[in-house]
């Protein structure tokens, strides 16, 4: 349904119409849209600040979600805040 939702969205075109187009009841819809928009609220995590312990560490991060970013030495930190945004 995330798929339909995202894909309504860049469609530009109302709720209403997308639905009809693709087969949906547009409550089901709404429903799922409301649904995925909690979920990602309830996601969001904070990041704390860590040091450290070796020069060439390896990193590992990962988010409430389950998803995991590996790095195999440090990487600035600029480039991090690019790929989480």
């Amino acid at each position: 349904m995330r798929q339909h939702i995202e894909a309504c969205q860049v469609s530009g075109l109302y709720v209403k119409q997308y639905c009809k187009e693709q087969n949906l009841n547009s409550a089901t819809y709404y429903y799922w849209r409301k649904k995925l928009a909690q979920e990602s609220k309830t996601n969001t995590g904070s990041f704390i600040q860590l040091q450290p312990v070796h020069r060439n560490s390896c990193v590992e991060i990962v988010f409430t979600n389950g998803v995991k970013i590996y790095f195999e030495s440090l990487v600035p930190l600029d480039y991090i805040k690019q790929l989480i945004s």
